[in-house]
């Protein structure tokens, strides 16, 4: 009853009225354990009693812990009654009772447990208390003690996770770049097979992003940049926070980059760009995953993409285009006014191949973007890359050219005066010169092509244009001469309406 009244203090916060009651709790049960010491019981009763009795002692203890720091005192409880079983629990009340800081006071109760191990006995218990000695002794800035320790618990425990962070912290303070490297690189390789094991020392102890993350920390304020750089890879690849991953990553580039720069044309140069490329990759992947739903990042968005391209350059790689189409995306839906400034260094870049043009078109297309006159400049630059290939991949080009025509003058145009029609018509020359010089050009584009000059020149019939109209259906005629299958289903029907459209210009004296 005073156990459970004192808890019910605790509870509501008030410790001192709680601590009287805890004391009242421990003076009943330590009387009676001097009963059942005292009285003829059998062994088997002994042995049930006493269990009884440390399990509420260990309760009124630990509530105390909560308001008063007495875990230290069941730790002495235990060791009195001089059994192993007890030694066990007395190591795990003295590792509670040394979270408070008090690195010196913890490493005496940590020797005088250690007198409970053999020399050459292999225990899990006794490695974690290596490991915590090992912390302590780093706090207390004790290096050679401390990897004296962690020599042990390796040995004892080598696939623990956290042996392998302290290993990697005792390299990082002597500055030994391979003895890290190797220590983190089992760390990462222990996270990915098996759930790390429970220690006292560390919060949040499920997580495998948290060691690399601290690690990764560790290195970078004690200056081992090769070390930091292989945590942050490591990190990029585990953890599920996408802004996390891109953090890491920029942090990382600013490391390695400087060291690649210096690193002669050699195999090993291309092993380091490889790498870029594949964090690069994951950058763009987690661009899209880092602002999921969230419109008023927009910009964080575009800035962030626009880094890592910035980043992409030192390369000329493919990823850097990805990033450059991710920016444009970006700015072209949120309507940034500096989406032309943007665009004019775009222009001027002289690697961007005609799939990225064509790319950049159809997105300055899409809602709720809508940029046609970029679209138009995208394909044009397009259109000029694919007439620059030997030979021409007309496939490609005549997709090129129908976006392009039919964004010029779009199908049902009423307004012939709004289309720069001088321009088009260079469009039209541009493919049947095109299509006299070159193979393969696709049948039904030059049908679609004959059509479309054709109702240019209806168009302009109907209003009053008559020679710009006789000028347009003569293009659609001159199509009609490169169609193969499909010329014999057009061709009359073709002819006999131009010859009605050339009578009645003759009647009007044109």
């Amino acid at each position: 009853m005073n156990m459970r009244t004192g808890k019910a203090w605790v509870d509501v916060g008030n410790a001192l009225i709680a601590d009287e009651f805890f004391q009242v709790a421990m003076a009943g049960l330590e009387q009676l354990y001097v009963k059942l010491m005292q009285r003829s019981y059998s062994e088997d009763h002994l042995i049930m009693q006493k269990t009884a009795v440390e399990k509420d002692l260990f309760q009124v203890l630990s509530y105390q812990a909560e308001s008063a720091k007495v875990l230290r005192l069941l730790a002495t409880a235990y060791l009195d009654w001089n059994d192993r079983e007890y030694y066990d629990k007395a190591l795990s009340a003295i590792i509670l009772a040394n979270k408070v800081k008090n690195y010196a006071d913890a490493l005496q109760w940590y020797y005088y447990s250690l007198k409970f191990y053999g020399f050459d006995q292999i225990d899990l218990d006794l490695a974690k208390l290596q490991r915590n000695m090992a912390s302590c002794y780093l706090h207390l800035k004790q290096l050679d003690k401390a990897k004296e320790a962690m020599m042990e618990a390796e040995r004892q425990d080598p696939t623990n996770v956290f042996t392998q962070f302290y290993m990697f912290k005792i390299a990082i303070l002597e500055s030994n770049s391979d003895r890290a490297l190797q220590a983190i690189t089992n760390l990462e390789s222990l996270l990915t097979t098996e759930e790390p094991e429970d220690n006292d020392l560390l919060p949040n102890r499920g997580s495998h992003t948290m060691l690399l993350n601290l690690a990764a920390q560790f290195a970078l304020e004690n200056g081992q940049a090769i070390a930091a750089a292989k945590a942050l890879e490591y990190l990029a690849q585990h953890s599920q926070d996408p802004q996390q991953v891109l953090t890491a990553l920029k942090c990382l580039f600013r490391l390695v980059l400087p060291q690649v720069y210096q690193i002669p044309d050699s195999e090993n140069k291309k092993k380091e760009m490889g790498r870029l490329l594949t964090c690069l990759n994951t950058a763009l992947l987690k661009l899209g995953q880092a602002f999921d739903g969230e419109s008023s990042t927009l910009d964080s968005r575009a800035n962030e993409a626009h880094w890592f391209r910035k980043i992409g350059d030192f390369s000329q790689d493919p990823c850097e285009t990805l990033l450059l189409l991710y920016e444009f995306e970006v700015k072209s839906k949120m309507k940034d006014p500096s989406l032309d400034s943007f665009l004019e260094s775009v222009w001027e870049l002289p690697h961007l191949e005609s799939k990225t043009f064509e790319t950049i078109a159809l997105l300055a297309l899409e809602t709720p973007a809508y940029y046609p006159s970029i679209a138009l400049k995208a394909l044009k630059k397009a259109l000029l890359l694919h007439k620059k290939n030997e030979p021409v991949d007309v496939l490609k080009y005549s997709k090129c050219m129908h976006i392009l025509i039919n964004l010029s003058v779009p199908d049902g145009t009423s307004s012939v005066e709004l289309c720069p029609m001088e321009e088009v018509w260079g469009y039209f020359e541009d493919v049947l010169s095109l299509i006299s010089h070159t193979e393969g050009y696709p049948e039904i584009e030059i049908l679609w092509l004959m059509t479309k000059s054709w109702n240019i020149g209806i168009l302009m019939f109907n209003r009053s244009k008559y020679v710009s109209a006789e000028k347009w259906c003569g293009l659609a005629l001159r199509f009609l001469h490169h169609l193969g299958s499909l010329k014999g289903n057009y061709e009359t029907q073709v002819r006999r309406e131009r010859a009605k459209v050339v009578g009645f210009m003759g009647e009007r004296g044109f």
